[in-house]
């Protein structure tokens, strides 16, 4: 029933790390789960893992309060490019979230996307530091691009029909560190309630 797999067995020492240096990682979104920030903002909750268990934990915001179409619809659309998908609809499941009550991770209830889940995407990352409400700085992965993991083709050379990627060796020098700034702290504008509701080593730039 059972055969010796010598790949599984060294995946068992490994530990999920998270993503903190800028580059070019290929993986899959374990979670693209649909929200709304307190004020009406809607996004994407994401996260994504590499084969060798680099975690990044990120929100493509997609739309403003106000409707209004943010960066964040342009990067969905890019990777539902790189993806090869047309439409997206929402399917009930569960996300692993961290309870601040219980002080652990627990299954609840959520809204995916599962067309975006358990399939290969690039994704160029730049990383921040930000600090977290209690004041302690982390470095999160910041998607600066998403693009075809097979090819290498950006959205935009997809859509042109190229089949020779030329944008991301150019991109990749772009990608940076953004450190915090001496003596900033975390936005005054997003209230420990809206802190609760992201995933729980990431806070996220919330759109009010």
């Amino acid at each position: 029933m059972y055969q010796l797999n010598e790949t599984a067995a060294r995946a068992s020492e490994q530990r999920s790390e998270r993503i903190v240096e800028p580059g070019e990682y290929i993986g899959i979104l374990t979670c693209a789960e649909d929200i709304t920030s307190k004020r009406g903002a809607r996004g994407i909750d994401c996260v994504f893992e590499t084969e060798n268990k680099h975690i990044a934990y990120f929100t493509l915001w997609t739309f403003g309060t106000e409707g209004k179409e943010l960066f964040g619809y342009s990067q969905l659309n890019a990777l539902m490019t790189c993806l090869g998908i047309k439409s997206l609809t929402l399917s009930k499941g569960a996300v692993c979230k961290w309870d601040r009550g219980y002080k652990r991770m627990l299954d609840m209830p959520a809204d995916l996307f599962k067309d975006l889940m358990h399939k290969r995407i690039g994704v160029l990352f730049d990383t921040e530091t930000y600090y977290k409400p209690d004041g302690t700085p982390v470095v999160k992965a910041v998607p600066a691009h998403f693009f075809q993991a097979d090819t290498g083709l950006m959205a935009s050379e997809l859509l042109d029909g190229k089949v020779q990627p030329q944008q991301k060796e150019k991109l990749i020098k772009r990608l940076r560190h953004r450190p915090a700034k001496e003596g900033s702290a975390p936005p005054a504008a997003a209230s420990q309630s809206d802190f609760e509701s992201l995933p729980y080593d990431s806070l996220n730039d919330i759109p009010f």
